[in-house]
């Protein structure tokens, strides 16, 4: 298809249907915007008439040319580019469309026909669908005559024909990738092979890459891909197949190596796969792959090929083929482990090599291909022997041993029992033969039936803790232990693979993990666990490590912390197979567990005994929370993950099992793949040789290799190609002595003690002491293995890069290790360090104040520097700065003690060792070494540096980086550029003889040195620089002031010029000088001003123009200076600047001949600094107009340049007094609008007289008329004319008069406010002498009189006046006030305002009523000091008699003008209240003795005021409970406390208590008990209201009687008493003391019973670790944080706020009608209103009976008395709370601290602040005891500093309670 601008018949183009008619066809739009026409013929070949109704107008089609009419329409044809039926001939190939798919076939589409492809033409297993487009040939076409159309059959397949006889098979053919396949599990790919076929060719069919990336659907549509062809001619099918390509590639690869490798050639190669029989890997460099089985991987055997390699992994295997195949071997690369004297060994020896005295074993038997065989062999003997429990286990390879029935004795034994055997040691030929000395076999008769050991010892572990109280102590133990020990996923997977590398075996130990299912597994193959190890497993702090001293951890509880995440823990090792399950059925059974844990099932007097002594715990127990499930094991026979996949179905020495929801795994998946991509952690581990994270079928590998000293470490990875190696080299400070003496010298003040534990077991621990060596207490958490031990390694690993060079690690890297890293960030070093630190509980940092980690760190400080100078080397340019470069600092005092440890050790390493090499090769101490910082030694060489400064230290080796050198802890001698600078300075003139004596080459770069710093830059103006003639001068000798000069290239073309002026000029130019670049330049404008002040009188043209033109290219001398120099003379013959000068011209006036060039200077060169002669008038007229001026007129001036005359110069003219008014306005008025207007706003008067005539030529006629142009100059002129001397404004004012307030108008009349208003006729006289200029009438217009003008003129008549005020004079002034923002008159007016008549106040209200100045009449009565015909208006009442006082009602007169609805609710507006009003509501309420919520009243005037009206309303007192409930409250908002009256309390009885009774024998005060608070009267202005109850104590006086509630105890509330100052000395403290405190017997016998318990709760916690619950019952109770979801808490935090508002609302004093409790939250801040004041609302909910307040809330409420705390309370109402009733004496009252944000200093100010408060108290829930830390205090000698509430945080945050 082509588009042309013009098509030509034959040309195929695409159109668009513009229009249809059926009798003719198709009329379409070209492309070149042309008509052409498909007739009807030519629309189809057949049919087309109903084809062409198929079609629309906007549709579009291809189309051919197929005529050009004469008048060039063409003529298009559809049916010409499709095939017709009729003439289609066999074998065409056509791209058909699949119309329908039949069960014979496919119905295709074919142009405007269809077509069959019947399904034997279709590939076998083809897919298509409706629409797909297919390639297929014409087999058939038939005429049937019977329907009258073409029968058209076609084929797919014989396009394969087609297609194959092109190629030959086997050949290799490009095809193109079209589009990937998914079919169930399946996938395919749809191949394009020549163009015509489309073929589906499966994934298996292609190789790697290309599978991979067709599975994972990468390949792009058109990739070009190559395949093997070959073709079926039976089956009629083409096969597409890379593989035998491949396999082509591979046989010519390996021919390739075959003919390069001889027999014992060694080759490397890539593990690509592997598995238990056999490894498949890659010869590096080839394509060649071979498969090496398990046998050839060792010299020893080799259970699985995947224990000796991994994928990923570059091995190096030897060639021992021959002939055509290829024939690899690892055995004799890789080391047989075994030493060959162990075939030599006699059993008893052999058995001694596995830690084994005895050859008496228990197994069980199993069968092996019709053989017996012994398994799970462990030792037996007497019961307490320490042997028993061992296994027999490989301690090479920690291989659990098998051992083989003797046939004989088959008969013996069954198989799955347990039976006790003696074993033999196997032949020694056999042994060797089969790669291990470790093989034995049952030959003894010597057999006994036997139990199976392992579930017998889970059993009884399973039972071993008996003891309720024992159980819930450990139980919290070992939950604290879990969240704190290991707060991070990372730390536990280090405690497990530490575990793993404590089970190595010498061969070390291979790690495997796993996330599959819901479980995280573990399994490795080090040593099976025995006995022992299962004891400390099931033990809560037993350790099978302690034993050890070079074992890295601690196990006991660290091992039991990984159960934390875990729902249940499923262990297999060896025989032991059991589980920790926190979800087992039994530990929600508190009888069944302790009645199974005790025996006792089946002994009820036992079992109620049992339940007696425990049944405290039995009533609290809380199922598993209380029970230690971590240590009690579960038999588990027969446990299998699902997933085949799962490693814990293969049977490693070791398989565990953490079971744990999808979330935490997901957690430690993420944690672990993290780990692992920094396998840096495998650095220091002693055995640990390979970590495999398996996961979705993938594999992880970390393998670490050590060279043969071990000091070469390589991590080896399978999954970062771009960092698969990373390499070091360790140090390692082996056998460190520790001892006290070592101790001592290192300045840590401890020393070693011994004694016996509870075992009877000699153990060790460290003591604190003093100087002077006597002991101060025991250093707790230092572990037996560290207690015990004699010396201490530290190892140091230093990262190489790929060249095998130190690479010092980057600043911020984590370097610390305690075997495994920790996440210490406080001290980093640039290379890792690995001791024996002992960790904090978290394990993630090292105990600061740990003793024996001040003397780890002194170490390390000690040995770094040796460290360093083993690495000492010119080879090694960077072992330097593995130095750290400053001491330690401390971050805190916590880490004070480390610091100063390390740091003493290291200056002390410092001092001492020699660690750096000179440049002699020789190892020397820093105070050998002299630092060159300043780099002179670089530049002059060293021979000359020594000699310049006069040393005998050497210089660093200038091969390695000495950089850190320079810092002052390594004290060296620091040669700096100061330092240099003074040795030069003090000897500058040998410095200068040396300068001028040395070589050149020498001298640029001693120069070059000069200029690299600032300092020694300075020298340069001090030393030889240039020479002038024959000398030699410095830069200071240089000075332009004595005409000095540097030639330089601009200053060369005025040498003879300058020199004529007196200038001196250096022999070489500047830039040929070395430190040109450097070198300050001479100032060249200074140059120009020196030339400049030189006479130049005596220079011709010529020269002044050389000199003129040479300046010009000097730098800051720009044309505008060069203008203002004066070189060139005027027509007068004056050297003048060019800056005022213009070229020559004939008709210059002459006046101007001052500023034209000498015509006998003109010199095209200066055109440019000439003023052009467009500018004259700009340059010369404008700047120098007062001089010209003195030659000529100014209209003269103006005639000459009237063409570029500025109106703006104009204006400046104006200010000239030497021109006259008339000469100025006549300029004027011919400028431009803006100086018009300008010239007139600059005049402040303009006086007309009412007599004078103003003609057209006056000049005010013209001034008039020009200030008649602009609003701005009629309205000044309007602010500046007078007439007679008067303003205008005086003769221009109308009587209307508006004031504008809140968007309403108000309108006066001047003449009804003022009676000294009128208007006058003097400006008629003058105007008319006016009015032909434009705008005149604006100049002289009336406007309105100024509001305060009328004002004050209205006070001044009112003052002098005796009238009352007019309602219109009273409204003016109100609104006169409003706008001032006023609500009342000021003093001024509110002393000539007289409205003391009803019938003017009438008349003010009818007037305010027409306007609708209710609310504002209303405030200004109510603001008062005016005199009014009553004496109260505002706050009264009508319509409301029988509810009010007759001094709270409406005036009458008042009341009968309010004789409409309209007129009552305008009262109402002006404050005025009707029965509808609140104060009524209430008054009704309480009188019909309704309980409702509408008293939340705070205002005090409106409480008064209803109490007063119920004084005179009720009978007294009020005795109606109801009514008295409304009253209590309302007292308490007026603060009138109750009233105490002796007569209430009859009820009373004295208290009975016989030490009060004896007391009282010798006093006068009585002590009366009355039931619940004292009873008391409401008074209200000397009226007796109501009684009530409240307090709980009182005295009276005049009875000498003490009343106190039965409340509380007497105790407490006689404390009170006594601590009452108000009732002074009535009842002392002696007095409270002689009842209640008791003998000193009592209490030494007391004491003695408490001494005697604290000694047996010593003995309890020795024996049973415990969290003691210290619970403080003395003040306050428990608060609880509610428990509500955040949906509710949300809707409930809402309805809060809501009813809040409500409350508010029936208040009469607040505003909120601007706050939407829908928005924001419960702090309403700058929203609500309380009497006209923006005030502060915090609204908060306690549905629980608890209010929660945040400190910033409370902050903001203090602020200002009179902000609002509402509660919504659990009665779903609203409360109001104040600060007395809340916390004052509320003992309830509490502080929730959030730990995350509060630190420990701001705790200490807090008990600091409050330490001697009574009842102030920390109270802290949930108690979490520290198991693994000392208690720290809460640092209560902390100095605070003075504090601040900051409210800048999210206030959403504030009601998240």
């Amino acid at each position: 298809m082509v588009i042309l601008n013009k098509p030509k018949v034959g040309d195929v183009i695409h159109v668009k249907i513009t229009s249809i008619v059926e009798s003719i066809g198709a009329f379409a739009k070209m492309p070149n915007g042309q008509d052409g026409l498909i007739r009807l013929y030519d629309f189809a070949w057949f049919n087309q008439a109903n084809i062409l109704k198929t079609f629309s107008v906007g549709d579009e089609l291809d189309v051919k040319v197929i005529q050009e009419l004469p008048d060039g329409k063409l003529n298009l044809s559809r049916k010409e580019l499709l095939p017709n039926p009729r003439t289609l001939e066999i074998g065409v190939i056509f791209n058909v469309i699949i119309k329908r798919i039949e069960p014979f076939g496919l119905i295709v589409v074919l142009g405007d026909s269809t077509a069959l492809i019947p399904k034997k033409e279709i590939p076998s297993g083809a897919i298509y669908s409706e629409g797909d487009i297919v390639t297929s040939v014409v087999i058939d076409n038939t005429y049937d005559t019977e329907k009258h159309y073409n029968k058209i059959s076609m084929s797919i397949l014989a396009l394969h024909d087609y297609v194959a006889k092109k190629h030959k098979n086997h050949e290799i053919v490009k095809c193109v990738f079209k589009k990937c396949l998914q079919e169930n599990e399946n996938v395919s790919a749809i191949i394009e092979f020549d163009t015509l076929v489309m073929l589906k060719i499966p994934a298996n069919k292609f190789v790697e890459p290309y599978r991979g990336k067709l599975i994972a659907d990468e390949f792009l549509e058109g990739e070009e891909l190559e395949f093997d062809f070959s073709y079926n001619e039976n089956k009629r099918s083409i096969n597409l197949d890379m593989r035998p390509i491949e396999r082509g590639r591979k046989a010519q690869e390996t021919e390739r190596l075959l003919s390069q490798l001889h027999k014992g050639d060694i080759v490397e190669a890539e593990v690509l796969s592997v598995n238990d029989k056999n490894a498949k890997v890659k010869i590096t460099n080839t394509n060649v792959e071979y498969f090496i089985s398990r046998d050839e991987l060792s010299p020893n055997k080799v259970v699985r090929a995947s224990d000796e390699v991994f994928v990923g992994e570059h091995i190096y295997i030897t060639y021992i083929g021959e002939g055509e195949k290829l024939y690899f071997t690892r055995r004799s690369i890789v080391k047989d482990m075994y030493e060959d004297s162990l075939y030599d060994l006699s059993q008893k020896d052999l058995l001694a090599t596995m830690g084994l005295t005895t050859n008496k074993f228990v197994g069980k038997i199993i069968e092996i291909k019709s053989d017996y065989f012994i398994t799970n062999l462990m030792t037996v003997g007497q019961v307490d022997d320490e042997q028993n429990g061992n296994l027999l286990i490989d301690p090479i390879n920690g291989k659990n041993l098998i051992a083989i029935i003797d046939r004989k004795l088959k008969n013996f034994f069954v198989v799955g029992e347990y039976y006790e055997v003696e074993l033999e040691m196997a032949r020694k030929e056999y042994r060797r033969s089969s790669g291990t000395p470790y093989m034995f076999s049952v030959v003894s008769n010597n057999i006994k039936e036997s139990h199976d050991p392992y579930k017998e010892s889970v059993s009884v572990a399973s039972k071993q803790h008996m003891s309720p109280n024992t159980n819930t102590s450990i139980a919290n133990l070992l939950e604290e232990v879990g969240k704190n020990l290991y707060s991070s996923k990372k730390r536990m997977f280090f405690e497990l693979l530490q575990n793993a590398d404590d089970a190595a075996s010498k061969n070390g130990v291979k790690v495997k993990l796993q996330m599959i299912d819901n479980y995280f597994v573990l399994t490795h193959d080090g040593y099976a666990f025995n006995k022992h190890d299962f004891e400390s497993i099931t033990s809560a702090a037993k350790s099978t490590k302690r034993a050890n001293e070079k074992k890295t951890g601690y196990k006991g509880i660290g091992f039991k912390s990984v159960f934390t995440n875990s729902q249940s823990v499923i262990i297999y090792s060896g025989g032991y197979k059991f589980s920790f399950d926190k979800t087992y059925p039994l530990y929600k059974d508190f009888d069944r567990f302790y009645f199974r844990a005790n025996k006792i099932e089946n002994d009820p007097d036992r079992q109620k005994g049992f339940l007696h002594d425990f049944s405290k715990y039995r009533r609290e127990f809380n199922g598993v929370k209380d029970i230690p499930w971590q240590l009690l094991p579960i038999w588990v026979d027969d446990f299998s993950i699902e997933d085949k996949k799962s490693i814990f179905n293969s049977k490693e020495n070791v398989s565990i099992a953490l079971k744990m929801d999808k979330d935490t795994l997901s957690d430690y998946s993420n944690a672990i793949e993290e780990v692992f991509m920094e396998p840096r952690f495998m650095l220091f581990l002693r055995k640990t040789n390979r970590v495999q994270l398996m996961r979705d079928g993938d594999c992880l590998t970390i393998q670490k290799k050590k060279l043969e000293d071990g000091r070469i470490i390589y991590l080896e990875n399978s999954f970062n190609s771009l960092n698969r190696i990373e390499k070091y080299t360790i140090q390692t400070f082996d056998r460190l002595e520790v001892s006290d003496d070592i101790f001592s010298s290192a300045g840590i003040l401890i020393k070693r003690e011994a004694r016996r534990n509870n075992r009877g077991e000699v153990e060790n621990y460290y003591v604190r002491i003093d100087d002077s060596g006597s002991v101060l207490g025991e250093v707790t958490g230092i572990p037996d293995r560290i207690a015990s031990t004699k010396d201490t390694t530290i190892s140091f690993a230093i990262k190489l890069d790929a060249d095998g060079h130190i690479s010092p690690l980057e600043k911020e890297t984590l370097s610390l290790y305690a075997y495994l890293p920790m996440n210490e960030h406080r001290f980093k070093f640039p290379f890792y360090v690995n001791a024996d630190f002992i960790p904090k509980s978290d394990r993630e940092g090292v105990q600061s104040d740990n003793p024996w980690n001040h003397f780890i760190f002194y170490t390390i400080g000690k040995s770094i520097v040796k460290m360093v100078a083993s690495f000492a080397s010119e080879n090694e340019a960077e072992y330097l700065n593995l130095l750290p470069t400053e001491y330690l600092k401390s971050s805190s005092q916590d880490t004070a003690a480390l610091v100063d440890s390390f740091n003493r050790g290291y200056k002390e390493a410092l001092m001492l060792e020699q660690y750096i090499i000179n440049d002699k090769n020789e190892l020397v101490n820093s105070k050998d070494v002299i630092f060159d910082a300043s780099g002179l030694s670089n530049a002059i060489g060293a021979d000359a540096f020594y000699k310049l400064i006069g040393t005998t230290k050497r210089l660093p080796n200038p091969n390695i980086n000495t950089n850190c050198l320079s810092n002052t802890l390594f004290e060296v001698e620091k040669c700096s550029v100061d330092t240099i600078f003074n040795i030069l300075s003090a000897n500058i003139s040998i410095l200068s003889q040396w300068i001028q004596d040395c070589s050149d080459t020498q001298r640029y770069d001693f120069y070059n040195w000069m200029v690299s710093d600032e300092k020694s830059k300075s020298l340069l103006s001090s030393i030889p620089m240039f020479i002038f003639g024959e000398h030699w001068k410095t830069m200071n000798q240089i000075s332009i002031n004595d005409k000095c000069l540097i030639l330089t290239e601009k200053i060369a073309p005025m040498k003879d010029i300058l020199a004529k002026l007196g200038f001196i000029i250096s022999n070489d130019y500047v830039e040929n000088h070395p430190l040109h670049s450097y070198l300050t330049p001479q100032n060249e404008k200074s140059i120009f001003l020196k030339i400049q002040e030189s006479s130049i009188g005596n220079l011709t043209f010529q020269e002044r123009l050389t000199l003129f033109q040479g300046c010009a290219g000097l730098d800051e001398v720009g044309k505008e200076t060069l203008k203002k120099w004066p070189i060139f003379k005027n027509q007068d013959n004056e050297f003048v600047p060019l800056i005022k000068l213009f070229s020559y011209y004939n008709s210059c006036p002459y006046w101007l001949n001052s500023y034209m060039l000498n015509v006998a200077e003109v010199n095209t060169y200066l055109d440019s600094y000439l003023i052009p002669k467009s500018e004259i008038y700009l340059s010369i007229i404008e700047n120098y107009i007062d001089e010209i001026l003195d030659k000529s007129d100014i209209l003269q001036v103006y005639n000459e340049f009237r063409t570029f005359w500025n109106s703006g110069f104009t204006f400046k003219l104006l200010s000239k007094k030497s021109i006259s008014d008339l000469s100025k306005i006549t300029l004027v008025e011919q400028s431009d609008y803006s100086t018009k207007t300008d010239y007139i706003l600059t005049f402040n008067h303009l006086n007309l007289n009412s007599s004078s005539i103003y003609d057209f030529s006056s000049f005010e006629y013209r001034w008039i008329k020009l200030a008649a142009l602009a609003d701005s100059t009629i309205n000044h002129a309007r602010s500046i004319v007078k007439i007679d001397g008067n303003s205008l404004s005086s003769y221009t004012i109308k009587d209307e008069l508006s004031i504008s307030y809140n968007g309403v108008t108000y309108k006066f009349l001047l003449s009804q406010l003022l009676s000294s208003y009128s208007s006058t006729s003097v400006l008629s006289n003058v105007v008319k002498q006016f009015i032909t200029i434009d705008r005149y009438n604006e100049i002289f217009a009336q406007s309105e009189a100024s509001i305060l003008d009328v004002r004050n003129k209205l006070y001044n008549e009112l003052r002098v006046s005796t009238s009352y005020i007019t309602e219109e004079q009273y409204c003016f002034l109100m609104l006169y006030r409003m706008l001032q923002g006023c609500q009342y008159f000021d003093n001024t007016l509110k002393s000539v305002i007289r409205a003391n008549s009803e019938s003017v106040f009438i008349n003010i209200l009818q007037k305010c009523y027409a306007n609708g100045l209710g609310e504002y009449l209303g405030a200004f009565v109510k603001n008062g000091g005016i005199v009014y015909p009553f004496a109260s208006l505002i706050g009264t009442f009508f319509n409301s008699d029988d509810y009010t006082l007759p001094s709270e009602r409406i005036p009458d007169f008042v009341n009968r003008w309010a004789d409409t609805p309209k007129k009552k609710q305008f009262l109402i507006q002006m404050g005025l209240r009707d029965e509808k009003s609140k104060e009524i509501i209430r008054r009704k309420s309480f009188k019909e003795k309704k309980n409702e919520n509408i008293w939340n009243i705070n205002d005090a005037s409106i409480i008064r005021t209803f109490l007063r009206w119920i004084c005179q309303s009720f009978p007294l007192p009020i005795t109606d409970e109801v009514q008295v409930g409304i009253l209590e409250p309302l007292f308490s908002v007026l603060n009138i406390s109750g009233v105490y009256n002796y007569q209430d309390f009859d009820n009373a009885k004295e208290w009975t208590n016989k030490l009060y009774l004896e007391w009282k024998k010798d006093k006068q005060i009585k002590v009366y008990v009355i039931d619940g608070k004292l009873p008391y009267r409401g008074i209200f202005e000397n009226i007796h209201l109501f009684s009530g109850n409240t307090g709980e104590y009182t005295y009276f006086d005049d009875i000498k009687t003490i009343y106190i509630s039965s409340n509380r105890e007497p105790a407490a509330l006689l404390s009170d008493v006594y601590s009452d100052i108000r009732f002074g000395n009535v009842f002392t403290k002696d007095d409270w003391n002689l009842i209640f405190l008791v003998s000193a017997d009592v209490i030494q016998e007391k004491d003695l019973r408490i001494a005697e318990l604290e000694h047996m709760l010593e003995e309890a916690k020795s024996r049973i670790p415990s969290n003691d619950d210290n619970d403080e019952k003395d003040y306050g109770y428990a608060t609880e944080r509610g428990c509500l979801d955040e949906k509710t808490r949300v809707e409930l935090n809402l309805e809060a706020r809501n009813a809040a508002k409500d409350y508010l609302d029936s208040l009469e004093d607040y505003d909120c009608s601007k706050w939407n409790p829908c928005i924001g939250n419960g702090l309403v801040k700058g929203i609500v209103k309380h009497k006209g004041k923006t005030i502060t609302v915090v609204v908060t909910s306690s549905i629980g009976r608890k209010l929660y307040l945040h400190p910033r809330l409370f902050s903001e409420l203090m602020i200002d008395s009179d902000n609002v705390l509402l509660n919504y309370g659990y009665d779903r109402r609203i409360h109001r709370i104040s600060f007395d009733e809340t916390f004052k004496d509320n003992k309830d009252v509490n502080l929730i601290f959030d730990t995350d944000v509060i630190t420990p200093k701001e705790f200490a100010y807090l008990a600091n602040r409050y330490m001697y408060s009574k009842k102030t108290c920390f109270v802290i829930e949930n108690i979490t005891y520290s198991i693994s830390e000392q208690i720290k205090g809460f640092g209560l000698d902390e100095k605070m500093s003075n504090s601040e509430v900051y409210t800048n945080i999210d206030t959403d945050y504030l009601f998240d309670f």
